[in-house]
């Protein structure tokens, strides 16, 4: 489950895992930033799609290699979204 909050003034998206503390985007890419296990084709698929709309795609197929691009396109876009 995904919401907005207010967080130092400005709006801020968090989700919501569980019955755990609610998370940044960043936080849980942080999360999977070693993971070696392989991404589902699906996932894949939709990260290097969005990967290849700025001109980029993705070396393998490691939950790493796909947070590492995702946090990579949320520090340089402004206009990307998780």
């Amino acid at each position: 489950m995904e919401e907005l909050c207010q967080h130092n003034g400005g709006r801020e998206t968090i989700i919501l895992i569980g019955e755990d503390a609610p998370r940044t985007p960043e936080w849980i890419l942080g999360q999977l930033w070693n993971c070696t296990d392989t991404v589902p084709g699906d996932v894949f698929e939709d990260v290097q799609a969005v990967s290849e709309q700025f001109g980029l795609t993705l070396t393998n197929r490691s939950y790493a290699t796909a947070a590492r691009r995702l946090k990579y396109l949320l520090k340089r876009h402004d206009s990307f979204a998780v």
